[in-house]
């Protein structure tokens, strides 16, 4: 993934209303990837070790929305599409990952932002572009259950 400095460039992604700080959630990596993996861990515990796949795929993903990296999007969107499938995870489990995921997001957010409002507003900003995103290349129309409820059903 491209990251700023002196590399290769990124490719915008096709009619995303990207804001221009859109690599304004670069710190949020390890949190992402640990609601991921503690998302996955509970949803499918008698997979052991094996939602590591499905967490590695995930957190790809999102890696690339958080770049705005149009060039590997697509590959990691199928990526996650075959390790839910392998698992016999549902598009709309990996849907209420994401909505998990992005209630831990807002939460920072609003607790490390709150004295700095412009810049909470950009943080905000580029998680909307990302769920807008997300939302939009969603196969999925209804939304069974939230991610609580799935959670603590799986606990």
């Amino acid at each position: 993934m491209c990251c700023g400095g002196g590399g290769a460039k990124a490719r915008r992604l096709p009619g995303t209303p990207m804001s221009p700080e859109h690599h304004a959630l670069e710190w949020s990596l390890p949190v992402i990837y640990d609601g991921l993996s503690e998302f996955y861990g509970a949803l499918a515990p008698a997979f052991g070790a094996a939602h590591m796949a499905i967490t590695r795929a995930h957190f790809s993903l999102w890696t690339a929305l958080v770049y705005d990296d149009a060039a590997h999007l697509h590959l990691d969107e199928a990526n996650l599409a075959a390790q839910a499938a392998a698992l016999g995870i549902d598009r709309a489990a990996c849907g209420a990952a994401d909505r998990y995921v992005a209630g831990e997001l807002l939460d920072l957010i609003l607790r490390r932002f709150r004295r700095m409002p412009e810049a909470a507003q950009t943080n905000n900003a580029a998680l909307l572009a990302i769920l807008w995103h997300l939302q939009k290349a969603s196969p999925r129309r209804q939304e069974p259950e939230s991610a609580p409820k799935i959670l603590a059903r799986a606990a």
